[in-house]
């Protein structure tokens, strides 16, 4: 006993116009993929920030001990060293940093060939005419005469 007919294909059902399960499933790997992408990145953006934040405030960053940091009135040296120490977790992620980047690039090459194709196959192109060329050509030479 299998599966139904057609309960794996690709196409959208005539009389619900509901996705099938195969694009249901494709939909939730690339947003699974999305997100674990998402994943490996988001220590980089408190590490970017802490250095960012530092730079713009002429404060010293150190990895050692706490430097004061006084912006407005308030010390940030805390926070922006604990931001800093995001770091070593970017360092330790950065290989699949790498992954992640050519994945996202190889998966935006696929998709972009994807979209040309279809482009290709759906383009219209108008087949020629020898009837109404034979007719101009006709009516040119009864011109002339």
């Amino acid at each position: 006993m299998g599966l139904p007919a057609g309960l794996w294909s690709t196409r959208q059902s005539i009389e619900t116009d509901q996705p099938t399960k195969a694009r249901t499933v494709k939909a939730s790997w690339e947003r699974a993929l999305l997100y674990v992408g998402l994943l490996v990145w988001l220590p980089a953006i408190p590490f970017a920030l802490a250095l960012a934040i530092a730079n713009f405030t002429g404060c010293e960053l150190s990895e050692n001990d706490v430097r004061p940091c006084v912006v407005a009135g308030l010390d940030i040296g805390l926070p922006l060293t604990l931001m800093g120490l995001m770091g070593w977790l970017v360092i330790a992620l950065l290989p699949f940093m790498a992954l992640t980047l050519l994945a996202g690039a190889a998966w935006g090459f696929v998709r972009l060939i994807v979209a040309w194709r279809r482009s290709i196959r759906t383009r219209k192109t108008p087949k020629p005419d020898f009837a109404a060329d034979r007719r101009r050509v006709l009516n040119a030479n009864s011109r002339d005469d």
